[in-house]
């Protein structure tokens, strides 16, 4: 792994520096698995300003994972309920991949959400995404179930829903 690794708590000030793993991330990425205007459409939808300020309001937790000072990947989460957390958004620099950086958020994300009250660790992951299914089901996910949402204009997250609990 990686040296010089740190990992803090985002906030409305590296909402810049989050858009754009994001931005290079999910066109590094999805395509083949969604189409581009879907792409373009989710972009749009999760990651404006307005809409991350939003998330960070309403209790959302940022954690980025910086490497060398400068930031590689975050992940986003929140508690559901007492006993619930949800892992929203968990994004690396292409380059930072395969290095166990994301393993090191997975870890982070659930040590915070630990000690926030939550017993379990929930995520959904779109049911082509096979790099990121591997890597959660590494980290000892286990699928759940299978959904399917519309989000508007036509298009939907066809995901898998997985879970690991938090000891």
């Amino acid at each position: 792994m990686p040296e010089n690794i740190t990992i803090r708590l985002l906030t409305t000030e590296d909402i810049p520096a989050v858009q754009t793993i994001a931005e290079v991330a999910w066109r590094a990425h999805y395509p083949g698995i969604i189409s581009l205007e879907q792409i373009d459409y989710m972009l749009n939808w999760m990651y404006s300003t307005e809409q991350l300020g939003s998330d960070i309001q309403r209790g959302v937790k940022f954690i980025g994972l910086f490497s060398q000072g400068e930031l590689s990947g975050f992940a986003a989460w929140e508690l559901l309920d007492a006993s619930i957390a949800y892992l929203h958004k968990l994004y690396l620099r292409p380059e930072a991949m395969g290095a166990g950086l994301g393993s090191q958020l997975i870890s982070s994300v659930s040590l915070q959400a630990k000690a926030a009250g939550a017993s379990m660790l929930k995520l959904a992951v779109n049911k082509e995404n096979v790099k990121a299914i591997k890597a959660y089901e590494r980290n000892g996910f286990v699928r759940l179930e299978s959904v399917c949402n519309d989000i508007g204009n036509g298009f939907v997250m066809d995901d898998y829903v997985y879970s690991i609990a938090l000891s």
